[in-house]
């Protein structure tokens, strides 16, 4: 597979895009049949992309660059390398939600080296050390403490009893 400068690349699943269209605060990549275990418009009309339909586009191909700043290759969202006008990309938590969203898990997807590789990408993450946007790191605390008050609350109160 190749980078978005026509290079070979030894990473033939994901392929990060940019674009102005999208939010610059999500990572957005590529979708393909073999992300989304059958076309890319079902998977970004269905399931999760109703409840989440932010974290889902249809882009211009013209519009879209890879991280190196090469327009992205056809390729990275058909196998058979047939140019569309119009693609899809999902924000990284749209394309773990709707990968997950699949209908049972022996789906053969999951079954797949391409599924194994995005699962190892998943869990690479190190959520401890993860920089987060100021504002999501003052909600998230906040959030943290609230749930924290909760379950002393409901401890102290099991203890009196």
């Amino acid at each position: 597979m190749e980078d978005s400068s026509g290079s070979e690349t030894n990473d033939p699943l994901l392929h990060r895009v940019l674009s102005a269209s999208l939010d610059a605060e999500k990572s957005w990549f590529a979708l393909n049949s073999v992300k989304c275990g059958g076309k890319p418009s079902r998977f970004c009309s269905s399931g999760f992309a109703q409840v989440f339909p932010d974290e889902y586009r249809q882009i211009a191909l013209d519009d879209l660059v890879g991280c190196d700043g090469f327009p992205a290759p056809a390729s990275w969202f058909s196998a058979s390398s047939r140019r569309a006008e119009n693609v899809y990309v999902a924000s990284a938590f749209g394309l773990v939600v709707g990968i997950l969203r699949q209908k049972t898990l022996d789906a053969p997807f999951f079954q797949t080296e391409d599924f194994q590789l995005i699962r190892a990408w998943i869990n690479e993450f190190n959520f401890v050390s993860l920089e987060l946007h100021p504002q999501v790191s003052r909600q998230l605390l906040l959030l943290l403490r609230a749930r924290q008050n909760q379950i002393e609350c409901q401890f102290l109160s099991t203890t009196k009893s």
